[in-house]
């Protein structure tokens, strides 16, 4: 898509607010970089994050501890995604953030978060638990238009901004298939994941993070 950015089949809004990019030739892959990008005073590490998109990326500054995570971090409350974001990417790729333990956070929308680890938990724990709650409501038998009424009471503005590409619907429907992963072999009153649960990697990352990965206890504890 670098080089043949037509590919990308941008909708009208993108379009308009960014324009159309264009090719860039002469790329280089990640592989033959050996994941790291130099620069004369600092060496990046290429760490994998899906979950926005399938090729996100985030980059990890050893030395000062400084992490860029593009999207995969996003301040305030979730209330609208587009039908490409999956949750369970996200997640895991936030959990791999947490394990790197980055002094700085360097957000996509340009904020600075100078104590990122808990501000990363509370994003575990906001994403878990509205897949949570997705999950009760499900059980009692809401279809999704129904619980998005209850959980939002009604679609932001940027559902009609976008001509609904973000909504709170694809917000419902990525929180399902979250809980789809864990529940297609329990049973119902144990159909959502439960705080203690461990999930696998979603995606691979060039940096070997720390073993003590955090466990969904202190996600939701914060």
């Amino acid at each position: 898509t670098i080089q043949q950015p037509e590919r990308l089949q941008l909708q009208l809004y993108r379009r308009l607010l960014w324009g159309i990019p264009k090719a860039t030739p002469d790329v280089m892959s990640l592989d033959e970089t050996d994941n790291q990008i130099c620069t004369p005073t600092h060496l990046f590490r290429v760490v994998e994050t899906p979950g926005y998109s399938v090729d996100h990326i985030s980059l990890y500054e050893p030395h000062q501890r400084w992490l860029f995570c593009g999207d995969v971090y996003m301040e305030g409350k979730e209330d609208a995604w587009t039908p490409e974001f999956n949750m369970f990417g996200i997640v895991s790729s936030l959990r791999t953030l947490t394990s790197l333990r980055p002094e700085k956070l360097f957000t996509g929308s340009g904020a600075v978060r100078r104590t990122p680890q808990p501000e990363l938990h509370a994003k575990i724990r906001q994403l878990v638990t509205l897949a949570r709650e997705v999950a009760r409501l499900e059980i009692i038998g809401l279809n999704t238009p129904e619980i998005v009424a209850c959980l939002f009471k009604e679609e932001s503005r940027l559902a009609f901004l976008t001509r609904g590409h973000f909504s709170a619907l694809n917000l419902v429907e990525a929180c399902r298939a979250y809980n789809a992963i864990f529940t297609s072999e329990l049973e119902p009153h144990n159909s959502y994941p439960e705080p203690g649960d461990r999930y696998s990697r979603f995606g691979r990352s060039s940096i070997d993070p720390l073993k003590s990965e955090p466990s969904d206890e202190n996600d939701l504890a914060g």
